[in-house]
């Protein structure tokens, strides 16, 4: 995913907060949040991101990514 390792896309994750959420759909039935980021990898360029995620919560929270792409 645009050469981002699973430690940048969790680190990216960890900073997304209230100021980038942008709504919430149903994206093939399934109840996403759409949220824009533009964030700084340590090494790398800043990307203008747009991701989709499902926030589920049974005795753990499973964030499930369901668009993690540069913002159009």
């Amino acid at each position: 995913m645009l050469g981002y390792t699973k430690k940048d896309i969790a680190a990216c994750l960890k900073e997304l907060n209230n100021s980038n959420f942008l709504n919430t759909q149903k994206y093939n039935g399934i109840v996403m949040d759409a949220y824009k980021i533009s964030y700084q990898r340590t090494f790398g360029n800043r990307d203008d991101l747009y991701i989709k995620l499902k926030l589920t919560s049974e005795y753990q929270i499973v964030i499930s990514v369901g668009a993690f792409h540069l913002s159009r």
